[in-house]
């Protein structure tokens, strides 16, 4: 219960009566027992009938009892989860009693019940404290830390609680109780986000692993050609709504987060996959939409590309088609794979003019002519070579 300097120096003194008490037959977790009754009895007898001064003094005198168990428990060597467990559930009750000695006193006797309150509040939002690393460590991470743990809660509070028995104006304590309760508050908040930063890490370790399996598994879709680059065959689809918007997907290599670009909608044909099928399959995957493969029109053009990817040169040869969908479709990222989560950066809907101007990267190149010719309904059955 106190802070890490006190602490080494009260070993140093209490170390010789640990072993006194181990020589007379008093183990550590019945000195557990005694130091909790011993505060309890000071903070639920003497703080209500206002007696602060001696109040404060008893819960001290016990409170060293929270040091001397584990004393005691070190020098016999009896350490043990029991112990811990045992001396971590009483030392709650230890705090709730002062806590709640505090409130009642300021509630009846002491006529305060702003102080009284806050003795409440602190009650609680150390109890929360508590409950928060104790969470943690079950769920196996770490919650420890913040601007007021247990020992500093406890501390400040018994100190000024026996100024004020000593005759400090009750506005001292009351003033240490509200910084205590903002405090508690704050340590909530950052054992909270310490704890959620863990779980981040840990989803982005686990993406990351799920990203190079991914990667790995896809590599499987692409074949050497005679000029030993590997290639693939490849389906995209060019969605455009009631304006004749089309829609576009953002994304990044996956070894250069600043190589970003805009594509169509589209991927790598599955084994045995023809291109309208496989077209209509990524239609569904990367953005929900659901259309059979005879909605789309096309092939209406034709390229192969090299490019950069995961650090190889490949080469896709792909084949587009039309889509016409309704300006207010559902979107969806539901079936973007764990590589698809990771390198995919943004989707959303771009006029023709928006596609001519935009100083970012947009493939196709020929993209705004095919679709001008597409909303002029001029296609003419033909599939024109693009780059």
């Amino acid at each position: 219960m106190l802070n890490k300097f006190a602490r080494a120096i009260f070993t140093r003194l209490l170390t010789p009566i640990a072993a006194f008490l181990l020589r007379i037959g008093i183990t550590p977790d019945a000195m557990t027992i005694i130091g909790t009754i011993g505060v309890c009895i000071g903070a639920l007898v003497l703080y209500p009938t206002g007696h602060l001064l001696i109040g404060t003094i008893v819960i001290t005198v016990f409170v060293l009892s929270d040091m001397l168990d584990g004393i005691m428990a070190r020098q016999s060597g009896r350490s043990s989860v029991w112990g811990a467990f045992l001396d971590s559930t009483l030392d709650r009750f230890g705090d709730s009693a002062v806590f709640c000695g505090i409130a009642l006193w300021y509630f009846f006797g002491g006529n305060n019940r702003y102080t009284a309150m806050l003795a409440l509040a602190c009650l609680i939002l150390g109890s929360i404290v508590s409950y928060a690393r104790a969470r943690a460590e079950g769920l196996g991470l770490k919650a420890a830390g913040g601007i007021a743990e247990r020992a500093d809660r406890l501390l400040l509070t018994l100190t000024f609680t026996g100024f004020v028995g000593m005759g400090l104006p009750r506005i001292f304590l009351t003033v240490v109780l509200a910084l205590l309760a903002l405090a508690s508050m704050f340590t909530i908040w950052q054992r909270m986000s310490r704890v959620r930063g863990q779980i981040v890490l840990a989803q982005q370790s686990e993406a990351a692993k799920a990203g190079k399996d991914d990667l790995a598994d896809r590599w499987d879709e692409w074949q050497p050609e005679p000029d030993g680059m590997l290639s693939r065959h490849a389906a995209r689809v060019i969605v455009l709504d009631d304006d004749y918007r089309t829609l576009l997907i953002k994304g990044h290599d996956t070894d250069d987060a600043d190589h970003r670009w805009w594509f169509t909608v589209g991927g790598g044909l599955k084994d045995g996959e023809d291109s309208r099928t496989g077209a209509a399959r990524e239609l569904r995957e990367e953005t929900g939409i659901d259309l059979v493969p005879s909605d789309l029109v096309g092939p209406v053009a034709r390229r192969s590309a090299e490019f950069e990817f995961a650090t190889k040169t490949v080469r896709q040869h792909e084949e587009f088609y039309c889509a016409r969908v309704p300006a207010d479709v559902r979107l969806s990222n539901a079936g973007w794979t764990a590589l698809e989560q990771q390198t995919l950066d943004d989707v959303r809907w771009w006029t023709v003019e928006e596609i001519r101007s935009s100083r970012e990267t947009v493939y196709p190149l020929q993209l705004a002519e095919v679709v001008e010719t597409a909303a002029r309904g001029e296609w003419d059955g033909s599939c024109r070579r693009i780059s």
